[in-house]
């Protein structure tokens, strides 16, 4: 029973931080800079290999893309510094620091490999021990 409530409240905890950092649609769309640099990348389910749809891609704690049906994301980050970015879906264990490295005003990065999510499901109850208050 321990354990549920564990589970129950770690996944309570990430619900309200992505909640608590996801802004606005209409904040994604607006430039971060006026020289921007762009990371193109998808977002998968590490166990079944499918694309994530509405997966959210993060940085800086408020810039943020959302994956469209095919998983993939197209966002612009700040130029000349690196990066890390977090990838968040429900269900999905996050995926954190996927780093990118600082590019020029203007530059796409695409990602040569897909970020894949493990799903929740696939852990089992005493891998969750790690989690216990």
């Amino acid at each position: 029973m321990r354990k549920i409530i564990s589970i129950l409240f770690m996944l309570a905890i990430l619900i309200s931080i992505t909640l608590a950092i996801s802004p606005s649609a209409s904040a994604a769309t607006k430039p971060i800079a006026g020289n921007d640099a762009y990371v193109k990348g998808q977002v998968i389910n590490q166990q079944t290999g499918e694309p994530i749809e509405l997966a959210l891609v993060i940085f800086d704690g408020m810039h943020h893309d959302d994956t469209d049906a095919n998983g993939d994301f197209y966002m612009p980050v700040p130029a000349n510094r690196a990066i890390g970015i977090g990838v968040f879906k429900t269900g999905f264990i996050p995926k954190l620091n996927v780093n990118i490295p600082a590019l020029e005003p203007g530059e796409v990065l695409e990602l040569s490999y897909p970020i894949e999510l493990i799903p929740w499901s696939i852990f089992n109850m005493g891998s969750m021990q790690l989690l216990s208050i």
